[in-house]
């Protein structure tokens, strides 16, 4: 049995700043989304919570384990202003494993809703990265 089927590196947090993107995308995000805010969204319960959940509900695929696929994700999606997840997408996946890669979409899209990201003491759209490390050590 493998002794840590998933492992978690640092987590890339947007504190400061004030850079905005515009996201005009279908998925309902017509507002300026934030790359850089005065307190960024955060998961409720903080990142320990955020950690606990991940490894609760994150599932390694069968395949992957098969054949001793390991590697990174790299995930962004939108935290809301109302503090929903959108727009989730992988920015880089796991080389040979586009299970691994849906796999994190899957379990990002079940997190519950976060306290959103706050720019001049206001609730705003904020991006946030998430790496996930795949690993069989």
């Amino acid at each position: 049995m493998f002794k840590s089927i998933v492992t978690f590196t640092f987590l890339v947090l947007f504190v400061t700043g004030a850079i905005a993107q515009a996201d005009k995308k279908s998925n309902g995000i017509d507002s300026l989304t934030f790359s850089w805010v005065d307190k960024a969204a955060e998961f409720p319960g903080g990142e320990t919570a955020m950690f606990q959940f991940l490894n609760k509900n994150l599932v390694y695929p069968v395949s992957a384990k098969e054949e001793a696929i390991s590697g990174k994700c790299y995930m962004q999606f939108v935290v809301s202003k109302e503090g929903l997840i959108n727009n989730v997408k992988v920015l880089r996946g796991v080389q040979g494993c586009p299970e691994c890669d849906q796999e994190c979409i899957r379990v990002i899209k079940s997190m519950p809703n976060w306290t959103p990201a706050l720019k001049d003491d206001q609730p705003v759209n904020s991006y946030y990265n998430l790496p996930f490390v795949f690993s069989t050590n």
